[in-house]
């Protein structure tokens, strides 16, 4: 026991940097697991059960931006899934695709989607239309039936500058 003590005595400063080293790493470790983690589910946990059996194909992507082009007055469409959400962008042109037509046109687009699908994802419409001077956004959770709407008339600067000359 005499030899243990005198080892320690003649190196107990080793032997405390190497403990405080020991802590430090324990501590680092410990730190970075906690402000950075590597899991994979810790953006959507478990909420995403079940993507698999109701999974929204390219093809499928395609047959609903064919049927939104289908009207002349539709420019530019684009679907974008992220987890299970469906956000549907669309760009009108022309007056005579009025807020109300959106809506409608909105309301047949996600009845072109499965029961189960329409039960399973949340759909966003985000609708621009220039010439007729708004933006629109929709939003259907999967467990309303309807889509809630909110629209936005866009004005023009340059218009309130000429009015007041």
């Amino acid at each position: 026991m005499k030899k243990v003590w005198k080892f320690i005595l003649n190196n107990r400063i080793y032997i405390v940097l190497i403990l405080f080293a020991i802590f430090c790493i324990f501590g680092f470790v410990a730190l970075k697991a906690y402000l950075d983690p590597v899991d994979e589910y810790a953006v959507y946990g478990d909420r995403l059960d079940g993507i698999e059996e109701v999974e929204i194909t390219e093809e499928k992507k395609n047959e609903i931006i064919d049927f939104i082009k289908s009207d002349e007055n539709i420019t530019d469409v684009s679907i974008n899934i992220k987890g299970k959400i469906i956000n549907i962008s669309i760009k009108a042109t022309t007056e005579e695709n009025t807020i109300d037509k959106m809506k409608d046109k909105s309301k047949e687009v996600v009845e072109k989607f499965k029961k189960e699908e329409i039960e399973f994802y949340d759909f966003q419409f985000f609708i621009k239309n220039e010439d007729a001077n708004y933006n629109l956004i929709g939003y259907k959770n999967k467990k309303n039936e309807n889509i809630s709407w909110v629209h936005d008339e866009i004005i023009s600067e340059v218009d309130e500058n000429e009015e007041e000359q």
